[in-house]
């Protein structure tokens, strides 16, 4: 009899720890569900709004169904960069953001003849524009991976982080906001 007591606590440390999220596991868990939800937009309620919010003009889509977020994207365009965001959530929880920050040379109203005017030999140049792309994965909306340039990690115990996690999550919640206000 004393042989069988250890299997419940067995069992019970099997079953515990096995509930543990694998950070790679959830890393491809998101990927797959962000697939599986620009597999089916054409299924989903089509918002589309401008951004009354940003400092940039900008327009925001969103793809709901009823209440439910699956996806929003965000565009922005200002004179020193261009900002594009896809928001993406599972069960009303955000999952992932994916970010293409376009960073001019120079702003974009400086052109040839404003350079010369100025006696500067260098203006805007869309071929020297830096794409700088980030990616935010969420976990029960907490930022727990974030991606930026050629694929480098920046370290979770950062501040740098912890401010972009609370910026990431700001920047979603507006946006839902102005395409659900009921929400």
């Amino acid at each position: 009899m004393k042989h069988l007591l250890w299997i419940p606590i067995v069992a019970l440390t099997v079953t515990v720890g096995g509930c543990k999220k694998k950070h790679g596991d959830m890393i491809a868990a998101i990927r797959a569900e962000k697939t599986a939800i620009n597999d089916k937009l054409k299924d989903y309620e089509l918002i589309e709004t401008q951004d009354a919010i940003s400092k940039e003009p900008g327009a925001l889509l969103g793809y709901f169904d009823g209440k439910q977020p699956y996806k929003m994207s965000s565009q922005n365009f200002g004179e020193k960069r261009r900002v594009f965001r896809d928001f993406y959530f599972d069960d009303g929880m955000l999952i992932l953001i994916e970010e293409q920050l376009y960073l001019y040379n120079k702003p974009n109203t400086y052109t040839e003849d404003v350079a010369r005017a100025a006696g500067d030999s260098v203006w805007y140049d869309d071929s020297k524009t830096e794409l700088v792309v980030n990616k935010y994965y969420f976990d029960d909306n907490k930022l727990v991976k974030w991606t930026t340039k050629n694929g480098r990690d920046i370290p979770t115990n950062s501040t740098e982080f912890k401010d972009t996690q609370t910026e990431m999550l700001k920047q979603a919640i507006l946006t839902l906001k102005q395409l659900k206000p009921d929400q």
